[in-house]
This record gives C-alpha cells, sequence and structure tokens, in this order.
C-alpha cells in the first residue's frame, strides 16, 4: 500500500500532466482550425477560398489609399473587342481598322460554330458584327437578330417563320425545342430573309468603314491577303466583289464564300434608302437564297453588280509553294462541307 507521501506524489504528478496537456491544447495545432472549418462570424468558411489568403476580408478586396483616403476605383472593364496587340497570336496580324466584318449564323447553330471563330480570327479584329436568327450572348459577345424587322406581313401565315417563332417561345436550350421540328431545313428557309437585313443593320451600327465583309460562321477569311489587295481599291468607287454564282442568269456573289461591299455601295443601299430591307420581306418568300437578293438589292438601288473575286472550299486549294502567285484577284476566303463544290463563274 502506498504511503501517505507517495500518494502526495501521484496526485501532483498527475495534476502537473493534466495542466500541461490544457496549455499545449490551447497554443498549439487544432483541428477546428483547418481552413474548411473556421469561426468566422457566420460560423462558416467559404472552402474555395485559399487558406493562405486572409481570412478577414474577400481576397478581391483592394485596400488600397488614393491620395484622398478613398479607396481606389476599380479599372474600367476591357472593350468588348480587344486590340490585337493584346493577343501574342495576333502578332503580324494585317490592319484593319477601315474594314468591318460582319458575320452571319443562325441560333440552331451558333453555338457550335460562334466560339471557334471567337478563338481564333475574331480575336484578332477590333471590331466586328454577329447577326443570327435571335438575340443571343456567346461568351459575353452580343449575337443580334437580324430578323426583328422583318414585316408582319411577310411572316404572318408563313412556315418560313416556324423555327423563329418557336426560338423565341422556346423557354430551355434550343436544341430541346428543335426536337419539335427539323432545324436544319427550317434554318435555310429562314435564312434568305436575313442578308439585306443585315447590310441595313451593319451600316446603322457602323456608317464609318470603308469596307464590310460579309460571311456565315463556317467561312475562313485569308486577310494578309485580302488586306493587300483591298489597297488597291478604292472604298469610295461603289464595288461589290464576291465569288461569282448564277440564278435566272443573274449574277450575285455565293454567301458562303463571303463578299465584301465598299463604303460607297453599302451608303447607296442603306444609307439613301432607309427601310430597304422590307422592300423585299414579301418577295423572298418566292426566292431561294439571300445572297441572292442582296444582289437583287444591290443592283436596283445602287445599279452595281458583282465583279469577281476568287473564294474557295478546302477539297479545291493546293498545298504547295507558287513561284509567281497572282495578287489580282486574291483567293481570300474558303467555307468548310464535306463535298466542296466551287461555285465560280
Amino acid at each position: 500500500m502506498l504511503s501517505r507521501k507517495s500518494s502526495l506524489l501521484v496526485a501532483i504528478g498527475t495534476i502537473g500532466i493534466l495542466i500541461l496537456l490544457y496549455t499545449s491544447r490551447i497554443g498549439a495545432w487544432s483541428g477546428l482550425d483547418e481552413p474548411y472549418y473556421h469561426h468566422g462570424p457566420h460560423g462558416s468558411h467559404d472552402p474555395h477560398k485559399s487558406h493562405q489568403a486572409p481570412q478577414g476580408a474577400p481576397e478581391d478586396t483592394c485596400h488600397c489609399n488614393t491620395t484622398e483616403g478613398h479607396a481606389a476605383p476599380p479599372p474600367p472593364p476591357p472593350h468588348p473587342h480587344q486590340s490585337p496587340a493584346v493577343d501574342p497570336a495576333c502578332e503580324g496580324f494585317p490592319d484593319t481598322s477601315n474594314v468591318l466584318l460582319v458575320m452571319k449564323t443562325g441560333a440552331s447553330e451558333a453555338f457550335a460554330r460562334v466560339p471557334t471563330q471567337l478563338m481564333t480570327m475574331l480575336k484578332c479584329l477590333p471590331d466586328y458584327l454577329i447577326f443570327s436568327d435571335m438575340d443571343q450572348d456567346i461568351g459575353g459577345q452580343q449575337i443580334h437578330d437580324s430578323l426583328s424587322t422583318v414585316l408582319f406581313e411577310a411572316q404572318e401565315g408563313n412556315s418560313d417563320f416556324d423555327l423563329y417563332r418557336r426560338q423565341k417561345a422556346c423557354l430551355v436550350d434550343q436544341e430541346n425545342c428543335n426536337k419539335q421540328g427539323d432545324p436544319s431545313r427550317e434554318g435555310w428557309n429562314l435564312d434568305k430573309y436575313k442578308n439585306v437585313h443585315i447590310a441595313e443593320k451593319a451600316y446603322a451600327m457602323r456608317p464609318g468603314y470603308d469596307w464590310y465583309i460579309f460571311v456565315d460562321a463556317d467561312t475562313y477569311v485569308l486577310w494578309p491577303n485580302l488586306m493587300q489587295w483591298l489597297k488597291k481599291l478604292d472604298p469610295n468607287k461603289k464595288l461589290y466583289l464576291g465569288s461569282v454564282t448564277l440564278i435566272n442568269n443573274f449574277h450575285f456573289g455565293h454567301g458562303g464564300s463571303g463578299y465584301i461591299v465598299s463604303k460607297a455601295a453599302m451608303k447607296g443601299l442603306a444609307g439613301e434608302h432607309p427601310g430597304v430591307a422590307n422592300e423585299y420581306d414579301v418577295r423572298a418568300k418566292n426566292e431561294c437564297c439571300g445572297d441572292y437578293l442582296f444582289a437583287l438589292a444591290l443592283k436596283d438601288k445602287t445599279d452595281v453588280g458583282v465583279q469577281q473575286m476568287v473564294g474557295l472550299t478546302p477539297g479545291f486549294i493546293s498545298f504547295g509553294s507558287y513561284p509567281n502567285p497572282p495578287l489580282h484577284p486574291p483567293c481570300w476566303g474558303m467555307t468548310r462541307g464535306t463535298t466542296p463544290k466551287p461555285r465560280l463563274a
């Protein structure tokens, strides 16, 4: 049996150990202080915040002071179309400041085609416009509804606008809504109403350019060739340039290959004839194509016809060196397709 002195020593030792454990608990690491469990003002912690960052304020809060003692204002938002100089991929890209690219697409295909353009060609252009058959936003880029001003009498009872009406009524994604119809066929029928409206809207929104280049969302432009060639032409002359094709013995620029219109021709069409697109709304139902209607409108209002400029599909491009490449006219555009068929005069 332990003596009274021994019992006292054991008790003192036990108390000492308990005190040591208690003080170590206070000053040392605690599992409750892990970044995923922090006693903040609301008893919770943002698991997405780095545990290396101060926990007393958001990481993006600026405590910098100006000379007046107030927090510095945030920097202004960047222009939606950045200067080509900000992206290393655009180094060496030609100056296109006098050219406006106008791209046409459809809501049923826009998310499949426009992002590729935004990540490649479009990021090197200082300005451009994209039109569709519905107002959309893709990656912060506004897509304009080209058909918003089509006459009601052209739409009423017209099955060509079934897709347009269904898209506007759609409360979910377009792919699910379009299961009720045939978006490929319906999109083609609707497309022919766009071209003249796009030209009119583009000129109203951006009237100060020398050249207006109209392309589809699956068209690739060879910018160095094109800009070298445009330097040799006068935008103050009424010019309409494209890959010439023929319908009813009438020549027009093939839309898939793209076409170019000078500022003088655009002014003669859209600037001097407000509402010109509506003059062709009803007629469009009995015509095949929007590029054909655009050429008709341009001929009617300015007496300007298309001039040949080469546009090719990939299957007809020879990859190799040319000892004496022609400068006029250039091979400036091409379209994607499973069965390439050039439409040249």
